[in-house]
């Protein structure tokens, strides 16, 4: 069972909230990734918010194991 989108956005909206984390003019934080996953299950907007989290330093990635585990489906 996955998550339910509780708040639908679409991709071009996702896009340009995601903006400046994918250039890295700010660091991704734990409401955008919830925000993210509570508005697509878009694979692409996943993506990038995955790839900003891997942007940032080992012991701050770790406070997103929360949202990876929501996006696998798995409990915690």
């Amino acid at each position: 069972m996955g998550l339910l989108i509780t708040s639908p956005k679409g991709a071009l909206k996702i896009e340009n909230m995601l903006r400046p984390y994918k250039r890295g003019e700010k660091e991704i934080t734990l409401d955008v990734g919830m925000d993210v996953l509570l508005a697509t299950n878009y694979a692409r907007s996943i993506r990038d918010m995955l790839l900003c989290i891997e942007k940032l330093p080992i012991d701050k990635q770790r406070e997103f194991e929360s949202v990876v585990l929501l996006m696998t489906g798995l409990k915690f």
